[in-house]
């Protein structure tokens, strides 16, 4: 999967070039685009990381198509110097030595002037038209790089925003709470793979584990030859190797997981038992794997199941307020591990900003549902969440018992908006992150107009 093809073209097309915001991009992107967005975030990073190990060492490994670190399919790594010249490229090391500021397009922009005019330590998102390694063609396709300087060199990863994803696997029907929790699984099982593969394994085969059981969701484990090391649901399939496993469509798993294999991971899909059903009969599966430390580690979820959970339809701003919700929990679970008391405290101090931001909150509840602190109505504190139902009738006590997770999840339900003028519920979507004995969240109501 890491062989990438060498780029015929030295011309780049640069059509309305610009320095792009993520945020600006967000809405039109799929699943896997944004998906993509990350990994070129982590290459960036594990470019520069290598660099400062031994700068010829890293250029030479970016310019090799058999390093996954640095080649995955349509992403790929290079390098110019503080002149504006190639020192490094994945796709195309041909181009080493062409100054980026020799490279215009039809129409006149010059490549090396568009990065110059972007540059930042931080890091920024440049727009511009490249041929992607991927497809069978040389024509440009538009490509967003991020681009960091480093060292007085600048460092980049591209994603192509119109790329079909070559496993063809359709991720914008599956929940983006279901996609985000395998994820979170897998990184889970990887580092305690890393700590302790034995002890790892085990876990992973405990079903009443939460870091590797989530409903139909589980952890399974093959070895660098496909052997299945590891099962969270079907422990009596342990020492079969996932090569000679065929779905009913005639797919070979194991085949599957090493043409997509990545260390950044790659989604797949394939027919597979739900354990979440009574039956025998597969369905469709959708696989978040990495491979990495020697390991295939996989963890899967059922979008067409009765039961699949959907994402709602949000707008921009309803993503960036859940970003404040979830930034916000966090700081809480951090602060209450220091002092609790002083930030019970502040949770429900309105003038505190930290905890405070327009409609959004906090609430912290004991393991038993009981509300210890409430940011708008501390008259609920000492009530039992058990006690209290929605307009529609959902137990607010069942329903955040039936969500705990090591991961947090958000749920919906209908509560009423603290910055309204009336009493009357909303749609409201809250998350729930476990800080030690306690759950902390925060809410938003989506379609909330903007202020």
């Amino acid at each position: 999967m890491y062989n990438v093809k060498t780029l015929a073209a030295l011309v780049v097309v640069a059509v309305a070039a610009s320095s792009v915001s993520l945020a600006e991009a967000y809405s039109e992107f799929s699943a896997y685009t944004n998906i993509r967005q990350d990994v070129a975030y982590q290459m960036v990073d594990n470019a520069i990381a290598a660099f400062e190990m031994d700068m010829n060492t890293a250029f030479a490994d970016i310019q090799n198509p058999d390093n996954a670190l640095y080649n995955d399919v349509e992403l790929y790594v290079f390098v110019l110097d503080s002149d504006g010249t190639i020192v490094a490229h994945g796709a195309s090391p041909d181009l080493v030595g062409t100054d980026t500021h020799d490279l215009t397009d039809g129409r006149g922009a010059n490549v090396g002037d568009l990065f110059d005019a972007h540059l930042s330590a931080e890091g920024a998102w440049i727009e511009y038209y490249w041929p992607n390694p991927a497809t069978e063609t040389d024509e440009p396709e538009r490509k967003l790089a991020w681009t960091r300087v480093y060292q007085g060199y600048v460092f980049s990863v591209g994603i192509y925003p119109e790329y079909t994803d070559a496993t063809q696997v359709y991720l914008d029907d599956a929940s983006s709470q279901q996609r985000r929790l395998a994820q979170a699984m897998v990184e889970q099982a990887l580092q305690a793979i890393i700590a302790d593969k034995y002890g790892a394994f085990a876990a992973i085969q405990d079903r009443n584990n939460p870091l590797y059981h989530d409903g139909e969701l589980y952890v399974f484990v093959n070895d660098i030859d496909g052997e299945i090391v590891a099962h969270g649901i079907t422990p009596d399939i342990l020492g079969q190797n996932a090569n000679n496993l065929v779905d009913r469509h005639g797919t070979n798993i194991g085949e599957l997981y090493n043409k997509h294999g990545s260390p950044y991971g790659a989604w797949v899909q394939y027919y597979w038992g739900n354990p979440a059903t009574e039956t025998d009969e597969t369905e469709r599966k959708l696989t978040w794997f990495v491979q990495s430390a020697g390991y295939t580690i996989g963890v899967g979820i059922y979008p067409d199941s009765p039961g699949a959970p959907r994402s709602p339809i949000i707008s921009e701003y309803d993503r960036e307020r859940q970003e404040v919700a979830w930034n916000m929990v966090m700081d809480a679970v951090d602060a209450l591990g220091m002092d609790m008391h002083r930030t019970m405290q502040a949770i429900q101090d309105p003038e505190d900003t930290l905890y405070h931001d327009e409609e959004i909150y906090l609430t912290v509840l004991d393991q038993d549902g009981v509300i210890m602190a409430h940011g708008v109505s501390p008259d609920l504190v000492g009530v039992d969440a058990h006690d209290i139902t929605d307009m529609q009738g959902t137990n607010l006590g069942e329903l955040f018992d039936a969500n705990r997770s090591p991961y947090g999840k958000w749920v919906e339900y209908y509560w009423p908006n603290p910055i309204t003028d009336t009493d009357e519920p909303e749609f409201k979507m809250l998350l729930l992150v476990p800080a030690g004995n306690y759950l902390v969240a925060a809410g938003i109501y989506p379609h909330m107009l903007e202020p």
